[in-house]
């Protein structure tokens, strides 16, 4: 154990200050050292690939400690880092300009994370041939890629950008971070559970074509994902205030001053946000009186037969 411990001591202070890799061996060699450090020691892998958020790293290794966060937050970090292995670099003024953000967060994957690719929900409405909604979701995903210029990022996969402020109530990049891995342990959770979803969830929604690929109507894909990160920053802001800080963040103020808001969150969330996000599709947009867990168990599906 003494052996084991001391290489993994090792190995994490050389990943501390990696030697250039000049070899698809010598990577693969790297990516297994990181397997072995992430399951030997998970906390200081956590806290390694924290390295570049000086402001926001402390918060999120107290919070994995703390006995009064609850555990669900707490497994969102863990789904990053130890089940996808999350990178996290700075989103500085420099690498802004380069890559054309427009946020203080964002995260970044490729097919490669995701069991499934993204449907026109027009499309997905009518009764078109799989490969014709094929072909609509990956046109999709392409005009995604266009937002950015990826060239000035890692290639690793996922990957989170995120800002690294003092916090505020104009700035809270912790929650801002937060926001951004909730949408990984979300892609995560569909991963695991695509094929359950997909005998419950009508096929406007979800399908299975004739290769077997999964095929996921954007809006819903975009309003499920939005709501739950939403969700996490608004009840991780209400968990974490008065304790890691003192001011609320601002776009929470309609919430937290007005007890009917506060009481009925999720709704108030949804409506904004399927207009925030462009939701057009009406099935969609009807499943915001739901939370999340009724609409993947088909609750309102149920009541529409």
């Amino acid at each position: 154990m003494r052996i084991l411990a001391l290489f993994v001591t090792l190995v994490t202070f050389l990943l501390a200050d990696p030697l250039p890799l000049n070899s698809a061996k010598a990577a693969s060699l790297c990516s297994k050292f990181l397997a072995i450090v992430s399951k030997s020691n998970p906390k200081r892998f956590i806290a390694w690939r924290l390295r570049e958020i000086s402001e926001i790293k402390p918060l999120i290794l107290r919070m994995m400690d703390d006995p009064e966060i609850p555990s669900n937050f707490k497994r969102i970090v863990e789904t990053a880092f130890l089940d996808e292995d999350t990178k996290i670099i700075q989103l500085t003024d420099a690498l802004r300009r380069e890559t054309n953000f427009d946020s203080n967060a964002t995260y970044i994957y490729d097919n490669k994370f995701s069991k499934f690719i993204f449907g026109d929900p027009h499309a997905m409405a009518q009764t078109v041939s799989g490969a014709d909604k094929g072909a609509a979701a990956q046109n999709c995903n392409e005009e995604a890629q266009k937002r950015y210029n990826l060239d000035h990022l890692p290639k690793h996969r996922p990957l989170v950008v995120v800002q690294n402020r003092p916090l505020s109530r104009q700035a809270n990049d912790f929650i801002s971070l937060m926001h951004e891995l909730s949408h990984i342990r979300f892609i995560h959770f569909l991963n695991q559970n695509l094929s359950a979803f997909s005998n419950v969830l009508p096929k406007q929604l979800v399908f299975v074509d004739e290769v077997g690929r999964f095929h996921l109507n954007r809006d819903f894909y975009d309003f499920m994902a939005e709501r739950y990160a939403f969700q996490i920053e608004y009840t991780l802001l209400k968990a974490t205030l008065g304790n890691y800080y003192v001011d609320a963040y601002q776009r929470y103020d309609a919430f937290l001053t007005h007890p009917e808001s506060d009481k009925n969150y999720r709704l108030a969330l949804s409506n904004i946000l399927v207009d925030a996000y462009g939701i057009t599709d009406p099935f969609v947009r009807s499943l915001s009186e739901y939370t999340i867990a009724e609409i993947f168990r088909g609750v309102p599906f149920k009541l529409r037969q």
